[in-house]
């Protein structure tokens, strides 16, 4: 008799487990419900133990999103919020400014992100989990113009650009020269083609690609409508030559050369008195009261008053005149104003009428207009330049080589140069 009351105490025993595991010690049964409250528990319990409330650390950040090719990188502000997504409990977006580096030093850009980082109670780490770009300013002054060599002109691309005009085969070097014809330059930012990585961008301008093997050069022509460039610097222009569109990559492999460099590689004469503007002194700081902020004033317009801006520049040791330019880049070189002073500064209307050297901008939509004054030893043997007229395939370069013949025939008459540009809006 006792030993079945032991028998059914032990059946009831089993019986009460079975139905609420919870009423026995955890170390004696666990079941998949007691499993998943704990961990939910333990997860509480680690949320509790962090404080995260101050964000991704910037040295994370820096160590996340800073590129070696990057010049600089600044952390402009943290947007941190608690979240619940998984093993996610803390969201930070920081924003950065960057101060991107370029392949080739011929287009610096000014990108700024939002970067999303999320931290994971289950690594303890925070992480990079979205970026997306809010701005990509690109600086194209010097890329008109600029000149580039291949560091290994590849047989394949070679036969791609020239098909049979160069032998089979035959090795050499490749060079590539823009024109200065690059007369829109933008970036569609729209998410459907871009990303904080790389944005395409639409362009008009063309160039030559120049290969010379000894004494043999052959040139062929190509043009571009648009590209992409990446944070690091790399270009991609879809070129068009010969009809057929073909990938000009200008990252790493190619090296940007002096123009100097780019006459002799591809035996270009180079003239005595042949002006190469990076080897003149960049040095003379000029400025104006008729530009506000980054916009000539309305008077300085033809259609408005046609008064010359007031300019005031440093003296140069040796100069004993002045070349004034005014210069509208995108409307194929364009001169609006040539004059030869000999003092250091200018009124407002000091020239007013194309008899006196000055037409004042009147472009249909806004337009930048640079301002060059260029320190000259003498006064130079060419008389004037055409004014209110496009100058297309002259350079600026060009203008100054032709005042560096002064007027006794000595060569050597420029000393430096300065400028100052601004936009003019006609509807303004």
């Amino acid at each position: 008799m006792k030993k079945r009351k032991i028998v059914c105490c032990l059946c009831l025993t089993a019986m009460v487990i079975s139905v609420i595991g919870c009423s026995v010690p955890e170390s004696a049964v666990t079941s998949s419900s007691d499993t998943a409250q704990t961990e939910a528990s333990t997860e509480k319990a680690k949320k509790a133990d962090i404080d995260i409330s101050g964000g991704v650390p910037d040295e994370t950040v820096l160590s996340c999103c800073k590129e070696s090719s990057y010049k600089d990188l600044v952390i402009k502000g943290h947007a941190f919020s608690e979240i619940e997504e998984g093993d996610y409990v803390g969201r930070d977006i920081v924003s950065l400014e960057i101060d991107a580096g370029n392949s080739s030093g011929k287009l610096p850009q000014k990108i700024c992100k939002d970067v999303t980082f999320k931290y994971n109670v289950s690594t303890k780490e925070w992480e990079n989990t979205e970026e997306n770009c809010t701005s990509w300013n690109v600086d194209i002054e010097q890329f008109p113009a600029s000149k580039w060599k291949a560091k290994d002109a590849k047989t394949e691309d070679l036969a791609a650009i020239f098909a049979d005009k160069i032998p089979s085969g035959q090795e050499g070097d490749l060079f590539v020269s823009f024109k200065s014809n690059l007369s829109w330059f933008s970036f569609n930012l729209t998410e459907q083609v871009n990303n904080a990585k790389e944005h395409e961008f639409v362009t008009n301008g063309n160039g030559t690609f120049t290969w010379v093997s000894g004494e043999d050069v052959v040139t062929q022509s190509f043009k571009f409508l648009k590209g992409s460039i990446t944070d690091s610097g790399d270009i991609t222009l879809k070129a068009t030559v010969s009809g057929a569109e073909k990938d000009l990559k200008l990252s790493s492999d190619y090296e940007i050369i002096s123009d100097r460099a780019f006459d002799m590689g591809v035996h270009n004469p180079v003239a005595d008195d042949k002006i190469y503007i990076e080897e003149v002194p960049l040095s003379i700081n000029v400025s104006s009261t008729d530009l506000e902020g980054n916009m000539w004033k309305t008077v300085t317009g033809n259609k408005y008053e046609n008064k010359s801006p007031e300019l005031t520049w440093d003296e140069v040791e040796g100069a004993s005149c002045y070349a004034i330019f005014m210069i509208d880049k995108a409307a194929g070189n364009f001169l609006h104003w040539y004059s030869l002073v000999e003092k250091t500064h200018l009124d407002q209307g000091q020239f007013s009428d194309k008899e006196t050297g000055y037409v004042g901008p009147y472009p249909e939509e806004t337009h930048e207009y640079t301002v060059y004054v260029v320190a000259l030893k003498q006064s130079p043997k060419i008389k004037s330049f055409a004014i209110d007229v496009p100058h297309n395939s002259e350079e600026f370069a060009d203008f100054l080589t032709k005042l560096n013949t002064a007027k006794d025939g000595s060569i050597g008459n420029v000393i430096s140069y300065g400028s100052i540009k601004g936009d003019f809006d006609p509807a303004r």
